[in-house]
């Protein structure tokens, strides 16, 4: 029997407890426990962790004290900061003293010279990756997976990078495999998986600028924000209706047909944490 005490009759008192109220709480034969980790499994742990500590870094970040979290790795601006962070932190990984060079997530952040670029960490392992990478050789999918990984942080260096990496990552879907059950599993490394890994950005995009697009749906209606123009418009009836996933893809599409005019001949960039729409969205607009 599984009990949470923030529930009406499900109170489950035990002896010495100074747990908060909220801790979940398992009787079992007699005996009580309580979890020290989360009980969600991997796949929702990290998305729990990154809410939990939103809210912890909601009162701090009032004060001005800017930080940048990511998992475990937090990134504090102490120019902006009014007040010391207590917390307890790993010294051994930690950098506590100001500096104008930091190295997060892959990323060497220069505030001198206004520059962000890869670190020779990053650098290794992609180098190390690629020579496995040989036309008809039996590759483990776990090792396309980190290739990937890093491929995609430096995209984020690298001008248009998630435009040359998408058509890796379409010929990676489409193997249909799982990276939990289907890690070890070899794949063959194909003439066009080779073609995707050593193609540059399609020629004509270096003279275009990247556009960021967003926008969001609702049940009654739409929005979206380009270079802080916005537009917005209801959904009828019968659209609103519709599952939640055709309202965002429609979002989209308005979006996109109202800016046409302005995006001509741009990379667009639409972020959005709905799939299906991430999915539909990764081929050029017309």
């Amino acid at each position: 029997m599984v009990r949470n005490r923030g529930l009406e009759g499900c109170l489950l008192p035990r002896a010495g407890c100074i747990s908060p109220p909220e801790v979940l709480e398992v009787c079992l034969s007699g005996r009580h426990y309580q979890f020290r980790v989360l009980p969600f499994g991997l796949s929702l742990s990290p998305r729990v962790f990154t809410r939990v500590v939103a809210e912890a870094l909601a009162p701090l970040q009032a004060q001005g004290v800017k930080v940048l979290p990511y998992l475990y790795d937090w990134l504090v601006s102490p120019f902006i900061s009014r007040s010391p962070v207590g917390s307890n932190s790993n010294t051994g990984r930690s950098c506590l003293d100001p500096s104008q060079q930091v190295t997060y997530l892959g990323m060497v952040l220069d505030s001198v010279a206004m520059r962000a670029y890869l670190s020779p960490r990053c650098v290794d392992d992609i180098f190390h990756l690629l020579p496995i990478f040989r036309l008809g050789k039996m590759v483990p999918y776990i090792q396309f997976l980190r290739l990937l990984g890093g491929l995609k942080a430096a995209s984020a260096v690298v001008p248009l990078g998630l435009l040359s990496l998408r058509p890796m990552q379409m010929w990676l879907n489409s193997l249909h495999l799982d990276a939990k059950w289907h890690r070890h599993r070899r794949v063959r490394v194909s003439q066009r998986c080779l073609h995707y890994l050593l193609m540059g950005v399609p020629r004509g995009a270096i003279s275009s600028r990247r556009e960021t697009v967003t926008a969001d749906a609702g049940l009654s209606g739409w929005g979206a924000v380009w270079q802080g123009r916005t537009v917005q418009g209801p959904y009828s009836a019968q659209e609103g209706a519709r599952h939640v996933n055709v309202l965002d893809l429609r979002a989209v599409q308005l979006a996109l047909t109202h800016f046409l005019p302005q995006l001509g001949g741009k990379h667009v960039l639409v972020p959005s944490d709905n799939m299906p729409t991430v999915a539909q969205t990764a081929v050029p607009f017309r």
